[in-house]
């Protein structure tokens, strides 16, 4: 029996500078904003030997963490025109219990079953309401479930540089998932054989606010004043409702693969995995209880229809590798496969909170024909000053929507027949070892996304002479997730690796990349240009960078056991684009000044190190180390504005960490 108890705590604490336009840092007193970590976590484990053919495993994780000060939804986003009022604390529990059974069932068969359950609640709480989140926030607001909030209390304004008010979104967004999976493994011949499947009960925890308290947009940089029009607000978003909400899904997934030996120089790899996303359908239950509010207060059809399941989603997949030479130094291989996205809860929460649970989501926008009642095709510049006397009325409070010309309800969420995106991976390449000291590897991949999701406004009607209609004239946009999207990838993946002598070894990585897509959709609804014209959004994806150059190496000094270490990386820049809030051309949807991607940012470059020493005791050992991140100090500039309402269009928003140290002791027995 061998059994393991550990506890472990972090504080850390860092800093972000602010990248606000000059024009706020005259009234913004935070311009540097702490932030780090705070982090408790306990293990225990047993593992237990109850005879020669089974093994059993038992692990119990708790990990507890904090994030002050954190900008955007999550740790790690890159949020620098996010003030200290806007920006939350998020944390909070996360464990899991974890069983595992293995059993030798014969010489050439084995199984191996493992249950588990965890459970993740991460609280986004608001700085600005004294670390409240969610239905408690709403609370502190005067928040009304029937008609928003009238108060203006914690709403968000956002203008192009700087953000002020509540966080984008507050509450828990949880999780609670039950896996039970069973792998059975067993040789025949020259097969080696695998299959096995899983069972998953997967629960969303969710208590949320998103645009409750209201979330107002300015096209310049200017404070609000009822007396000056130029300062005044161009678009509001509100959400009239409950975020409350517990849906439970129950999702199958099962495989088999082949290992086939056929010759011994020739191996062929046989799989393949059926997986079964019922996450969409889980909203179901909510669909028939919003139409009956629609169509009572507003008349006309049932808007929303429920969601089927995507059920075809089979993944072959087939690989092979053949030595060809006698001396066996030179190995070529290739594979081919299909690979279906994981999408629990990506969007299904987005869809409850955001339209499911509301009685009314509201958007209005006065710079385009959509989300401005007011709109004037043959003087927009009329339209528009309506549009936003009419929102500064109740600035910060809701605006009153009884006395807009018609309607500004909104849908955000997602198609009934939605698909699960999927990617067709094709690799082919080499090895070749050049005696004991140099090996050189070369390898192509070529990955396509099919039913990429896209997430554009489905409520227009094209006419036959260039203009559009409203489809449902009860609504001002119905932003529904789909499919249609795609995104191809193409790389070479090149590495040298060189090892003089058993204590030290070199290489040289480099990969020669492209990556273009035609969607730009994340993980919430909208991102799609022109729904009639997905080509508007194509060009270099977001993450197309072109080279990335890394060099590593490390030797171990034999007589005093201290051993260096060092990697150093060149990473391209990667593109943005240009955006404007106003409305360029006819139609109704938004508008790219330039095509998308056109411009790129800076390169990234870094070089880490690390020296340790090593103390031994017998058979056990003891490790000091000493590491330090980003030696050269090197300036890594970050999140290029692409915005034209913005001062500083063009220029980097923030940058990467600077020079970093630290000091570790580790203890092994």
């Amino acid at each position: 029996m061998f059994y393991f108890a550990g506890l472990e705590r972090l504080s850390l604490t860092s800093s972000e500078v602010l990248g606000i336009s000059d024009y706020w840092r005259q009234s913004v007193n935070d311009t540097v904003i702490t932030t780090g970590q705070r982090q408790t976590v306990g293990m225990a484990k047993v593992d237990v030997d109850f005879n020669d053919k089974n093994r059993g495993y038992f692990r119990y994780t708790d990990d507890y963490k904090r994030f002050p000060n954190v900008g955007g939804t999550s740790p790690g986003s890159s949020a620098p025109l996010e003030t200290l009022e806007t920006r939350q604390t998020f944390g909070g529990p996360l464990w899991n219990v974890m069983g595992n059974w293995t059993s030798t069932l014969s010489n050439r068969a084995f199984n191996e079953l493992r249950v588990s359950y965890g459970v993740n609640k991460p609280w986004i709480l608001a700085n600005i309401a004294g670390g409240l989140g969610g239905s408690d926030l709403l609370a502190a607001a005067g928040y009304n479930t029937t008609v928003g909030n009238t108060t203006g209390k914690f709403a968000r304004s956002t203008f192009p540089g700087a953000s002020f008010g509540a966080t984008s979104f507050t509450g828990l967004e949880g999780e609670g998932n039950l896996f039970v999976v069973d792998n059975f493994s067993f040789i025949r011949g020259r097969h080696q054989l695998k299959m096995g499947g899983v069972i998953a009960r997967q629960q969303m925890y969710m208590d949320v606010e998103a645009a409750h308290v209201g979330s107002w947009g300015f096209t310049q940089d200017k404070k609000f004043d009822p007396n000056d029009p130029t300062s005044f607000p161009s678009s509001f978003g509100g959400n009239i409702g409950s975020g409350l909400a517990n849906p439970v899904v129950w999702n199958p997934s099962a495989y088999a693969q082949d290992t086939w030996q056929a010759k011994d120089n020739l191996t062929f790899n046989l799989g393949a995995r059926y997986d079964l996303d019922l996450t969409p359908t889980s909203v179901n239950q909510y669909v028939d209880p919003y139409n009956q509010r629609i169509v009572a207060r507003l008349g006309g059809a049932a808007p929303l229809r429920q969601s089927k399941a995507d059920r075809n989603n089979i993944s072959p997949r087939v690989g092979v590798v053949w030595v060809p030479t006698s001396d066996r130094r030179t190995t070529l291989r290739s594979s081919f496969g299909l690979y279906y996205d994981q999408n629990h809860w990506n969007f299904t929460d987005i869809y409850l909170n955001e339209t499911l649970l509301a009685l009314r989501r509201i958007t209005l926008n006065a710079n385009n024909q959509g989300g401005n009642p007011f709109w004037t095709p043959a003087n927009t510049a009329i339209g528009i000053a309506q549009m936003r006397a009419f929102l500064a009325r109740s600035y910060p409070a809701y605006p009153d929507m009884s006395v807009l010309p018609f309607p500004q309800e909104t849908i955000l969420g997602i198609q009934p027949a939605y698909k699960i995106p999927y990617s067709a991976n094709f690799a082919i390449g080499m090895t070749r070892d050049f005696g004991q000291k140099l090996s050189a590897r070369a390898d192509y991949v070529r990955t396509r996304t099919y039913d990429a999701n896209t997430g554009g406004d489905t409520n227009w009607t094209p006419n036959a002479d260039g203009t559009f209609t409203r489809r449902d004239t009860r609504y001002a946009n119905i932003t529904l997730v789909g499919n249609g999207g795609s995104i191809w990838y193409n790389a070479l993946e090149t590495r040298i690796e060189y090892r003089p002598t058993l204590n030290g070894r070199a290489g040289l990585s480099y990969t020669l990349s492209k990556t273009r897509s035609n969607t730009g959709v994340g993980l919430s609804t909208g991102g799609t240009t022109n729904p009639f014209n997905l080509d508007e959004d194509l060009g270099p994806d977001d993450n197309d960078r072109r080279h990335n150059v890394v060099v590593d190496a490390s030797y171990l000094l034999p007589k005093v056991d201290v051993q260096l270490a060092g990697i150093s990386a060149f990473r391209s820049a990667l593109p943005y684009s240009v955006s404007t809030s106003f409305q360029l051309d006819a139609d109704p949807f938004a508008d790219r000044p330039e095509p998308r991607g056109s411009r790129r940012g800076a390169p990234e470059k870094s070089t880490d190190l690390r020296v340790s020493k090593i103390f031994r005791f017998g058979n056990r050992s003891a490790t000091a180390f000493w590491e330090m991140f980003n030696v050269f100090n090197a300036d890594n500039w970050l999140r290029y504005q692409g915005s034209l309402q913005s001062a500083q269009f063009g220029l980097a928003l923030t940058e990467g960490p600077k020079r970093r140290q630290q000091l570790g002791f580790r203890f092994d027995f």
